[in-house]
């Protein structure tokens, strides 16, 4: 006969042994189930500032400050354009039209291949730039320069409204061969623009590019690197302005790209001008 402690042993064996095989259902340690509910809640908040599937977005707070939540996501203000942005634009267009004129006016007569690349690579950036900010204007119900037809802008197809200054300054679309006519067009709409400002910086003078019109191999390359240095400067100036100044961000862009643009081809322009002096 076994005795009562023998029995007792092996009752505590079976009731071990039961208990392992049942193992499986049993509900997890309170570690691990605490560990899982953090998981899903993790899964169900989502990415930060993106919403869940309750909507709730997580906003991160900055340095020292705790996360927010929004039924909703965070509304970011746009800033609109004002006056400066508008004028950039407008003042812009003119600017880079007559960097254009000087390139035509030397197209073909520059002897340094340097000085010729150059003169490509402006044409190659400005361009593309009257057009981007003739569309800008449009797209503001702002006026476009009537001139930034000569760089191939179709304002009727815009829908733009026409801005007209000082004579016609479509009429020198018509300047590349002559300095006269054209020149004078530029001269008389620039001091016009705006309600009669003053000239915008770095603005060739007719005289000067009469004289580019009419400048021969080394001299064309040294005149035309002479101008369109202080032009890029003048370019730099009214980027900067707008920098200050204005704040619709596309506008801005352009402005921060016009200036890095521009100052980049200063300074290769000093290298050059430098070499040229040394023949």
């Amino acid at each position: 006969m076994a005795t009562p402690r023998r029995l007792l042993g092996t009752g505590l064996l079976c009731t071990a042994l039961l208990a392992g095989c049942s193992g499986g259902d049993d509900p997890a340690p309170e570690g691990a189930g605490s560990a899982a509910g953090t998981t899903g809640e993790a899964a169900a908040s989502g990415s930060p500032g993106e919403p869940d599937s309750s909507g709730t977005v997580l906003q991160p707070g900055r340095p020292g400050e705790a996360n927010t939540t929004h039924t909703a996501a965070p509304e970011v203000a746009v800033p609109e354009a004002n006056e400066a942005d508008v004028r950039f634009a407008q003042d812009m267009i003119l600017h880079h039209l007559q960097a254009l004129e000087m390139v035509d006016l030397v197209e073909g007569r520059l002897t340094d291949p340097q000085v010729a690349a150059l003169a490509d690579r402006i044409r190659a950036a400005q361009a593309p730039e009257i057009d981007t900010m003739a569309r800008w204007l449009a797209q503001h119900d702002a006026p476009v320069p009537e001139a930034a037809e000569q760089a191939g802008v179709d304002l009727a197809e815009l829908g733009a409204e026409p801005m007209a200054h000082g004579s016609d300054s479509g009429d020198s679309g018509d300047s590349g061969d002559s300095g006269d006519s054209g020149d004078s067009g530029h001269g008389d709409h620039h001091g016009d623009h705006g309600g009669g400002h003053a000239e915008m910086p770095g603005m060739a003078t007719p005289e000067q590019l009469a004289d580019l019109a009419a400048a021969e191999g080394a001299a064309a390359d040294r005149m035309f690197l002479e101008l369109m240095t202080a032009h890029h400067e003048g370019g730099l100036v009214m980027a900067s302005e707008q920098t200050e100044s204005g704040a619709e961000l596309v506008i801005s862009e352009l402005a921060l790209g016009v200036y890095a643009e521009q100052q980049a081809e200063i300074g290769r322009m000093a290298d050059l001008q430098e070499r040229l002096a040394g023949r």
